[in-house]
């Protein structure tokens, strides 16, 4: 147990320094722990470094650099130290906030051989976040991030190839559909329409999870009845996706009495086409359901919301959580048009005229059936003699 437990600080060690590569190096040295480099000096860390390069590994400078930091680092005492600071609460929390290293961002950093830089560009003091991240990147502007790495203390020629690396992130800015013009309202049980972060209903914010949302739809329908809203789209949109969730509000109180309610999506343009339909009755707030549908402006440009409501409406404040339309990302193609599977009808008949009704020819007294006299056959028999009445 005492090895697995000085096998895993080891490898904790190497991987925080990025010199994973030299470690069966270092184990050939007898260097097994990281306090094992406590009886080294600087000279034979650089004759560990030559030795490593004459046996034809090839060593980046990333990995001398980081080799040098672990050395010092053993040296004094300041890795794996967990003493609290003046800066740390009761909890041993620091009050200062944290670097946030951004895996995606690091792993660039590290694809153009720049690690050392990472602690200066992860300075929280350089992001208006707190942290580093790709996704406030994509939303700078070319000198923005110029100046940024100008701070950072990024040369010119890395600073370049940062840049130049930069440029395939572009800031994908979705359309919220709470933000546009509201065409028609029906149905609205309780409140009134909820906007953005509102509810709609005794002033309460929508909320789901415990999370505010800030660009959400409130919809309260009436008991066993549905209410709709409809939208109409920015023109400014083109095809794009169109996603988000719903679920019902954390003010709900208890669960709805009855089956629940129910969330879909329609378009309309020259028809009415249904986009999303939930398929299922939410009648708890732990509920939650999203969707993605592909949004074409040439199928119309108005979304209807409908929400209907099967039993009573007493905890049934139904939310559309942060629905926006978002366009694809570099290299995200959007679906083709589904070809509809529609059998083309049969061909009709040629259609033929019916046939004239003959007239009916007279009867040929001569040649054919002669007529039947009145009396029957008895009257017949008596006069041709051959009918004889019974013996008395």
């Amino acid at each position: 147990k005492l090895r697995r437990n000085i096998r895993t600080m080891m490898e904790a060690f190497l991987k925080e320094f990025n010199i994973e590569r030299l470690g069966p190096k270092l184990k050939e040295q007898g260097i097994e722990e990281p306090k094992g480099l406590e009886f080294l000096e600087a000279e034979d860390i650089n004759e560990f470094l030559q030795d490593c390069a004459q046996s034809g590994m090839k060593i980046k400078l990333s990995e001398k650099a980081g080799m040098r930091k672990a050395f010092k680092a053993i040296k004094e005492g300041t890795w794996g130290k967990t003493d609290k600071n003046p800066e740390q609460d009761k909890k041993g929390h620091s009050s200062k906030p944290q670097k946030s290293g951004c895996e995606q961002l690091r792993g660039i950093l590290k694809e153009l051989n720049l690690q050392n830089y990472q602690e200066d560009i992860e300075d929280p003091a350089l992001w208006k976040s707190g942290g580093a991240s790709l996704e406030e990147i994509s939303y700078m502007s070319h000198d923005e991030r110029e100046a940024l790495l100008e701070k950072a203390g990024v040369k010119p020629g890395h600073r370049a190839k940062l840049l130049r690396r930069f440029q395939e992130f572009k800031a994908v800015k979705p359309y919220f559909l709470s933000d546009m013009k509201v065409d028609e309202i029906l149905n609205i049980g309780k409140g009134k329409l909820g906007l953005g972060s509102e509810l709609g209903h005794n002033g309460l914010k929508i909320t789901s999870g415990g999370e505010a949302i800030e660009h959400g739809v409130g919809m309260f329908p009436r008991a066993n009845s549905a209410c709709t809203v409809r939208f109409t789209v920015d023109k400014d949109i083109s095809a794009s996706f169109f996603r988000g969730s719903v679920s019902i509000d954390d003010s709900q109180k208890s669960r709805m009495l009855g089956k629940g309610v129910q969330f879909s999506i329609w378009q309309y343009g020259d028809g009415k086409a249904l986009l999303w339909n939930a398929n299922t009755w939410i009648s708890t707030s732990s509920e939650k359901k999203s969707f993605e549908i592909l949004y074409r402006p040439d199928d119309g440009s108005t979304i209807e919301l409908r929400v209907e409501c099967k039993g009573l409406n007493v905890n049934a404040p139904a939310i559309w959580i942060n629905p926006r339309f978002e366009a694809p990302m570099d290299g995200e193609k959007l679906p083709a048009r589904p070809i509809p599977n529609v059998k083309p009808p049969p061909p009709r008949p040629y259609p033929i005229a019916p046939t004239p009704a003959l007239p009916r020819p007279p009867i040929n007294m001569l040649n054919g059936p002669r007529p039947r006299p009145r009396g029957g056959l008895g009257r017949i028999m008596k006069e041709s003699g051959r009918f004889r009445p019974a013996a008395k």
